[in-house]
C-alpha cells in the first residue's frame, strides 16, 4: 500500500515503488522490502531480450506493441503493415529498447511483459500480418506474372517474321520481286503450338508484307489480331495484340 495521505510522502523516481506494506520507497523490480522484509507483489516484467527479439522480427506486424501491453497500437501496425511504415518505426524503437536498461523498460511500460500471453499474441500477429501481406504483394505481382507471361506468348511473332524478311530479301535477290508464296521463299509455318498464322503480301518488286494473325486468344488479344512487317521492319498492328507488342 502507498503511504497515508497524513504521512510525509517520499518521494520516489521512474524505477522506484512503495512498498506494499510499510510504503517505503523501493527499487520498481524489487521482490523484498529490505526496510521490512515482506514480499511485494509481483507484476509481470518485461524481458528485454524477448522485447528485442519481438520487435526484431515481428514489429513491423506490431508485434512488440502487443508485448508491451499497447493492443491498439499493435493492431494499427499490423492495419497498415502493407505500407512497410511500422517497419521503418519498429527500426527506430528497436535502436531505443536497445540502449535502455531493462528496468527503465519496466517503469515505462508497466502493463507489459505478460510474457506467455503477450508472445503467444505476437506470433499470431505476425502470422496474420505474414499472410495479409503475402496475399497483398500477391495481388500485386500475379498481374504483372500474367502481363509478362502473355508478352512472352506473343512475342514470337518477331523472330518468325525476321526470318521471312530475310528470306524475301533473297528471293528478290534472285527473282528481282517479292513473292507471296512463303513455300517459294523456303518457309514453313511453324508446329501446331504455334500461335500464329503467317503469310505475306507481295505485288511489286519495290514492297511487301509479312503478317503474323494470331489463332487463339491470349490475354486481351483476341483471334485474328495481327502484326506486320514490311521489308524495313516497321512494325504494325490490328486489334489488342498492340498492348503486347514494342515497336
Amino acid at each position: 500500500m502507498e503511504p497515508n495521505q497524513d504521512q510525509n510522502i517520499p518521494a520516489k523516481a521512474a524505477d522506484e515503488k512503495y512498498c506494499s506494506s510499510c510504503g517505503s520507497v523501493i527499487k520498481l523490480l524489487a521482490e523484498i522490502c529490505p526496510k521490512c522484509g515482506v514480499r511485494q507483489i509481483q507484476v509481470a516484467k518485461i524481458n528485454k531480450t524477448v522485447l528485442i527479439l519481438l520487435t526484431l522480427f515481428l514489429g513491423g506486424v506490431g508485434g512488440h506493441k502487443f508485448y508491451l501491453g499497447k493492443p491498439i497500437q499493435g493492431v494499427l501496425y499490423l492495419l497498415f503493415c502493407w505500407t512497410f511504415i511500422p517497419s521503418l518505426i519498429a527500426l527506430i524503437e528497436l535502436i531505443i529498447y536497445a540502449v535502455t536498461s531493462e528496468e527503465a523498460l519496466n517503469a515505462k511500460y508497466k502493463n507489459g511483459g505478460n510474457t506467455s500471453a503477450g508472445v503467444v499474441i505476437a506470433v499470431v500477429a505476425g502470422v496474420f500480418g505474414g499472410i495479409v501481406l503475402i496475399g497483398i504483394l500477391a495481388a500485386l505481382a500475379i498481374p504483372r506474372f500474367l502481363g509478362a507471361s502473355e508478352k512472352a506468348k506473343i512475342s514470337e511473332w518477331r523472330p518468325v517474321l525476321k526470318q521471312i524478311t530475310t528470306l524475301e530479301e533473297a528471293y528478290k535477290q534472285e527473282h528481282n520481286q517479292y513473292t507471296s508464296d512463303l513455300h517459294a521463299i523456303g518457309f514453313d509455318q511453324p508446329a501446331s503450338f504455334s500461335k500464329f498464322e503467317y503469310y505475306v503480301e507481295a505485288n511489286d518488286s519495290t514492297n511487301f508484307k509479312a503478317h503474323a494473325k494470331l489463332v487463339t486468344k491470349v490475354g486481351d488479344a483476341n483471334i485474328g489480331d495481327e502484326v506486320a512487317v514490311d521489308k524495313d521492319f516497321n512494325v504494325s498492328t490490328t486489334g489488342e495484340i498492340s498492348k503486347y507488342v514494342s515497336q
